[in-house]
């Protein structure tokens, strides 16, 4: 049973981000790196938009209402350490003289006979 919600977590978040993505992509913002990683941790996505560097969380949840919404998700010490990468990738790739933005994308399904099912996906730039 383990091994079988992992995996449903796994499908929903990689749906998620497939649909984040599509969504970023689809209001002219330009991708340059997905799923970032480095020691400090990891960016979701990395994108130019009207000539800044946008530093862009990703949260899904399952509609439940048990535990918040995706949104919700997004608490102080998730913005510190997304703060804290975003630092690093900024120092790495010498973007310290562009304008920065923090934007989070929050996406609530369902799951429905083995599937998850996008309900709802907010936007939400300059987040924190």
């Amino acid at each position: 049973m383990t091994i079988r919600r992992f995996d449903s977590r796994r499908q929903k978040g990689i749906q998620a981000e497939l649909a984040a993505r599509r969504y970023l992509q689809d209001n002219g913002y330009h991708l340059l790196h997905a799923n970032w990683r480095c020691a400090r941790g990891e960016l979701d996505f990395v994108c130019l938009f009207e000539d800044r560097l946008v530093f862009v969380e990703v949260r899904s949840k399952t509609r439940s209402g048990s535990y918040g919404t995706a949104l919700e998700a997004i608490h102080p010490v998730k913005q510190q350490q997304v703060r804290k990468v975003a630092q690093y990738y900024i120092q790495r790739y010498h973007h310290e003289e562009r304008m920065i933005r923090f934007d989070v994308i929050a996406i609530d399904g369902r799951w429905s006979n083995g599937e998850w099912t996008q309900v709802d996906l907010q936007h939400i730039p300059n987040a924190f």
